[in-house]
This record gives structure tokens, sequence and C-alpha cells, in this order.
């Protein structure tokens, strides 16, 4: 039966690597998708762990600020003298010395930085801090 069209032995001609065109461009934009979720997932936690590690600086801070006011009766004039300042507490063998803030970031001039980068504010009459971080004013 010669001049029929058979369908079995029409094939898709290959190209030299072994691959169409519209494969290679189907896998290469199946690989940017994936991309795309795995950059927002991993940017969305990043925000997530910088909210979280905010609260507990912002509580952290606060309980210093308790601390200070109990042991010297007055509110700290700046977060940089709690920075600064320290205490001395008796224990039993003899006296301990501390710091009311170790380990927070600071910027050049010695002001506390919040997680996201921002100053932290500081009411010396009330002695409530929060961060300056738009969206997070009220934290």
């Amino acid at each position: 039966m010669k001049g029929k069209f058979q369908i079995s032995n029409c094939k898709l001609q290959r190209g030299p690597a072994g691959r169409t065109t519209f494969e290679t461009l189907l896998i290469t934009s199946l690989v940017g998708v994936l991309l795309v979720i795995a950059v927002s997932n991993f940017l969305s936690s990043v925000r997530l762990t910088r909210e979280a590690a905010l609260r507990i600086e912002l509580s952290n801070i606060r309980t210093s600020i308790i601390l200070y006011v109990t042991l010297n009766r007055r509110y700290p004039v700046s977060l940089m003298d709690m920075v600064r300042e320290g205490y001395t507490l008796p224990t039993g063998s003899g006296l301990v010395k501390y710091k009311y803030m170790e380990g927070m970031a600071v910027d050049k001039d010695g002001y506390l930085l919040d997680t996201f980068g921002a100053p932290y504010t500081y009411e010396s009459k009330t002695g409530w801090v929060k961060s300056s971080t738009k969206g997070y004013e009220s934290w």
C-alpha cells in the first residue's frame, strides 16, 4: 500500500542534542516558576523570623528598663545609657557585674538597632521603647 499515509510511520524528529526546542523551553519555564516560588517563600520566612526576633528584643529591652528603674528609682535618660552602664549583684561567692543590655546591634553612634536595621525610639518620661521601622511602630 504505497501512497497511503500511515500514522505509525510518522515520528518526531529530534535535533542533534536529542531534545526539541519545545522541550527545552518547557523545562526552562518550569525551572523558572519553581525558582520564583522558592525565592518568595524564602523572603517571607526571613520577614517572619525578623518579626519574631523584634518581639523578643522589645521584650528584653522593656524588661531591662524595668530592672533599671527598680535598681535606680528612675528611668534611664537614653537606651545608650543602658548599653554603657551596668549593675552589681551579690552572690554567695561575691559580687557579680552585669550590663543592662548586651549583644544587641548598634550603629556607629551607639544607638540600638532593631532587627530591620532601624533605630529604636525611647521615651525617657514613660520608659516606653518601640521600633521605628515602618509598620512596626505600635509593637
